[in-house]
């Protein structure tokens, strides 16, 4: 309704100049200067220059008939209507997906020349060779459970994520096995920089035998099966630095030491405590990003050029600085703060929380053990920076897909039927003249002297009693709000709580109905024919290329894809309708979506 209202609004404001413009163009034709008027007849001439003009009009036509000017302002609606048509239904989030089966030249990807420069020693063909080890190690890490055997190529943030996923599985007592794991294609998608880092971004698409066992709960069992899936890898590294094996090589980058198979948090060398996955020695695994969100984060990187360069003047100071490494920190806080929640161990966080962020978060502590079935991050990002009071500040919204299960007595049951999504926003602040620090508090280091810390409520470190939450010389967390909650006029300005809303400038409510058809069809892990008719025919109505509609169709079965909808609420009811036509176009609705619909109604109050 809102859209129609707005095409509308638009329309009468083009008839309405078309009307000025007649109106003129009837009073120079009919009544130039020096012309005389009598009642219905008029005459005239004008003169400029060595040009002359001179006409008549009589009342009852005139050059122009009422019958031509609404036959030109219909002509004009119906252009307009179908322009706006076209171009809403082209220029959606899902066109933006790229094509990941055609590999991309990297020469002739933006930036490459620049980044080859930068990297005379860069070789592709090697370090997509660490890409094809990476993502084959850590998925063999992952099914045993167990990720500190990678952990010298990959991020804090990154570690984290998956740290906290074991973590909550070790909660439920689940297994997600896997065998015949492969890399089937890869290619550098993308390259970015970064301050002083480069980023490739990979696309990798993999294979393997995915099953999955629930002790407290089996009717989360999963038998599996093989199944392919494409996912975007982003490495970063210093520029110029590099000439290292994290690898096919054990040994510490610096020192040539052997590295131990536990790490631990900080993943320095316990010889030399050089931090191997720091980006100065070679690629390090970043970030992972599913198909549906790749594309709003490089639509998100090609829209906040003004907001690096602000951020840039900020902290200038910092050399070190690197978005993608602030992002990454964000992430491995909120992950902490998350499983602080399940564990109901408030110490896992006390270190990088201020204290007024620390009591809200611990009031919000659920009185039921709830923990999470799915955990996973779809995007972090640095939407806002200020300076205020000597502090600099970051927002940093993040947004994550979950399900909720509680445990109860050795058993656990579902509190989501389906993955939801939601977006909240971390505010982190440090110091304006901070110095740098010599451990991140986020892996168990002190800021201060380095020392390592281990999880408690008391504040100080145990070597040089420096206070641990202090922005002195880290960024610390001091609020965690809900999108409402950063959107209050009296907390942000309003530009800081519409830059929330970049999903939804790139998604269209015809996105987000899509995706949530497709999550409906999955639900039991395969499509009835029916289905598959209606999501084709929605894909062809609303001109998705076929590969992007069998990237979320092959997402859907393998329940990689969440609910999700737009922060504006004007679309809900609107895409809910559609989920409930798809939940009902095989004939019946099954029990498993009247479910799933319940919970959607409720969570979106639709």
């Amino acid at each position: 309704m809102h859209t129609l209202v707005r095409f509308l609004c638009r329309v009468f404001s083009s008839v309405v100049i078309l009307l000025v413009d007649a109106a003129l163009l009837y009073a120079r034709a009919g009544g130039g200067g020096g012309g005389h008027s009598s009642g219905g007849h008029s005459s005239g001439s004008s003169h400029s220059g060595g040009y002359s003009s001179s006409g008549s009009s009589h009342g009852s036509g005139g050059d122009m008939s009422l019958g031509t000017l609404l036959f030109i302002i219909a002509l004009i609606i119906i252009v307009l209507y179908l322009r706006q048509k076209y171009v809403r239904k082209a220029a959606t989030g899902f066109q933006s997906f790229p094509d990941v089966g055609r590999p991309k030249d990297f020469h002739a990807l933006p930036g490459a020349q620049e980044f080859l420069a930068a990297n005379p020693g860069f070789n592709e063909q090697e370090f997509l060779a660490k890409a094809d080890k990476a993502f084959v190690e850590i998925q063999t890490a992952w099914g045993n459970g167990d990720i500190r055997p990678v952990r010298r190529f990959l991020s804090d943030g990154v570690y984290q994520r998956f740290n906290t996923q074991i973590a909550m599985m070790g909660l439920l007592q689940q297994r997600n096995a896997v065998s015949e794991i492969s890399a089937l294609a890869r290619h550098v998608d993308c390259i970015e920089q970064d301050g002083l880092y480069d980023i490739l971004h990979v696309a990798i698409t993999g294979g393997m035998n995915d099953a999955f066992v629930c002790a407290t709960n089996h009717d989360l069992d999963s038998p599996g099966g093989y199944e392919t899936f494409t996912e975007y890898w982003s490495f970063l590294r210093k520029r110029g630095q590099g000439g290292k094996d994290l690898y096919f090589s054990q040994n510490c980058p610096s020192c040539s030491a052997p590295l131990p198979p536990d790490m631990g948090d900080a993943g320095n060398c316990p010889y030399c405590k050089t931090f191997v996955n720091s980006g100065e020695y070679d690629w390090v695994l970043s970030e992972i990003t599913q198909v549906d969100d790749y594309a709003i984060g490089t639509y998100r990187t090609s829209k906040t050029a003004d907001l690096d360069v602000q951020a840039r003047r900020l902290l200038a100071h910092d050399p070190a600085f690197c978005v993608q490494l602030l992002e990454d920190k964000a992430s491995n806080g909120y992950l902490q703060i998350q499983t602080a929640i399940a564990f109901k161990a408030p110490e896992r966080m006390r270190r990088f929380v201020g204290d007024a962020a620390y009591d809200s978060i611990v009031a919000s502590f659920p009185p039921q053990h709830i923990v999470f079935n799915r955990l996973y991050l779809n995007d972090v990002s640095i939407i806002a920076v200020e300076e205020a009071d000597g502090k600099n500040m970051l927002h940093v919204a993040v947004k994550c897909s979950f399900q909720r299960a509680v445990l109860e007595q050795g058993r656990s049951r579902l509190l989501d039927p389906v993955i939801m999504t939601r977006r909240e926003i971390l505010i982190m602040e440090r110091d304006t003249e901070a110095g740098v620090a010599k451990g991140s508090v986020y892996a168990h280091q002190c800021p201060a002297c380095g020392a390592p810390v281990a999880d408690s409520l008391d504040v100080k470190c145990g070597y040089c009693g420096s206070v641990l939450n202090s922005p002195k010389s880290e960024w610390i967390i001091n609020a965690l709000l809900s999108p409402e909650e950063y959107s209050a006029p009296e907390r942000q300005p309003a530009a800081h709580g519409s830059a929330l809303g970049l999903e939804d400038k790139l998604y269209t409510a015809r996105d987000f109905a899509f995706s949530n058809v497709l999550v409906i069809f999955g639900a039991d892990g395969s499509f009835a024919a029916e289905e598959t008719a209606m999501a084709n025919e929605l894909a062809r109505k609303w001109k998705y290329r076929s590969q992007q509609v069998e990237q979320l169709i092959q997402a859907a079965k393998a329940r990689r894809l969440s609910i999700r909808m737009p922060l504006a609420r004007d679309t809900h009811d609107e895409i809910f309708a559609l989920m409930e036509k798809a939940a009902a176009v095989d004939g019946v609705v099954a029990p498993a979506e009247a479910t799933m619909l319940e919970q959607v109604r409720k969570a979106y109050h639709v």
